[in-house]
């Protein structure tokens, strides 16, 4: 197998994929600097050591003939900036798995690729704010037409799918924001509205912050919740 960037592996996970139990991949490298970031090890590379692929693969090989397993999901930092993602991909459908990966959205072009050769069941991707504010959640400039273009693909692929929003204080204002996000992906199977967690964020600044309430995010909630087959607050 060629090599692989993997900087985590988590076994057995009930939340990745509802109703599936799935083992978690975390991939290195992410050409975003959201500030809320949970994950700052998986962005500045270096922090981690890599686990090695093939060990990682036999144990997979063995839960999947144990039945224990459903499916592999591959998060990060952004997988589809790894060249070998496919190869992984390929070698775990080939196991009789289900596959689902996690994106930002900027690679539209790797994203088709993977539908085209069917190597992904799921896709769930991070529309990270309104358009205007799009700077503010990723940390750098941002074209939005990758952007806009990976959720027509994904919308029209015909896989199940979601796309969800973290609502991070001083980013999305859930009232304004939410309405505008759920126009953006409008036909969308499903949507998450995420709450903002002060734990752990690549932008110091963050962790002082207070996360919306509940009942504000409720408020949100009810603006959008019909335009989906399922959206819930996470």
């Amino acid at each position: 197998m060629p090599k692989l960037e993997i900087k985590g592996y988590k076994q057995g996970s009930l939340i990745e994929w509802s109703g599936l139990v799935v083992d978690s991949i975390f991939l290195a490298g992410c050409d975003f600097r959201c500030p809320y970031c949970h994950n700052p090890d998986l962005v500045f590379t270096d922090k981690v050591e890599s686990y090695d692929v093939n060990e990682v693969l036999a144990e997979i090989v063995k839960r999947a003939k144990s039945k224990w397993l459903d499916g592999v999901s591959i998060t990060g930092g952004e997988p589809t900036l790894s060249k070998r993602l496919p190869d992984f991909l390929r070698i775990i459908k080939n196991m009789g798995l289900k596959t689902k990966f996690d994106t930002n959205g900027n690679h539209p072009d790797v994203v088709k690729k993977m539908i085209e050769e069917n190597l992904v069941d799921y896709i769930a991707m991070d529309v990270k704010a309104t358009p205007e504010k799009y700077h503010l959640a990723t940390g750098k400039k941002v074209d939005m037409k990758p952007i806009k273009e990976t959720i027509k693909i994904i919308i029209n692929s015909g896989l199940d799918h979601e796309f969800r929003t973290t609502v991070a204080p001083t980013i999305v204002d859930p009232i304004k924001d939410i309405p505008k996000i759920a126009t953006m992906i409008k036909g969308a199977k499903r949507f998450y509205i995420q709450q903002f967690r002060p734990l752990r964020c690549l932008d110091k600044k963050f962790e002082k912050m207070e996360p919306y309430t509940l009942a504000v995010l409720e408020k949100a909630w009810n603006k959008v919740k019909d335009k989906f087959e399922v959206c819930e607050i996470r």
